[in-house]
């Protein structure tokens, strides 16, 4: 999947008509209900029956069965807003990926460690259960 530059994403968002949209789309997708609100000011929308709220992409992912990658794609066409696509580039490094994995590990040994000194009365009990049999 793309990743978007946050600039890119802002201006469309920007740019898009929340009125066109629900205009286009009158109904619900969840209960066919009609739009209780539209809120202009964050390009929003509210649905007067079961209350599920949200805004353009959201409209196209449903009633169009859209992902959201076709949604922006769809969007962008409409209101001529060219996608800046960011670098494929890793998002850590390989020396970022071997301390985040030094501290999992770490994580994992102390939870063992809790675990183990928590349930040690047990262990010794079934331990002992053993050998009387």
């Amino acid at each position: 999947m793309p990743r978007f530059t946050k600039t890119s994403l802002d201006e469309l968002r920007n740019k898009v008509n929340i009125l066109d949209i629900t205009q286009e789309f009158t109904q619900c997708p969840f209960c066919e209900g009609t739009w209780s609100r539209v809120y202009i000011e964050n390009n929003k929308f509210c649905c007067n029956s079961c209350k599920f709220q949200g805004d353009a992409f959201q409209i196209l992912m449903c009633h169009k069965k859209m992902t959201f990658v076709e949604a922006i794609y769809f969007l962008a066409g409409k209101y001529d807003v060219k996608m800046e696509i960011m670098e494929d580039k890793p998002l850590f490094s390989p020396e970022d990926k071997e301390e985040l994995t030094n501290i999992a590990l770490k994580i994992l040994i102390a939870k063992l460690r809790f675990d183990f000194e928590t349930n040690i009365g047990k262990i010794e009990g079934i331990l002992k259960h053993n050998e009387d049999i």
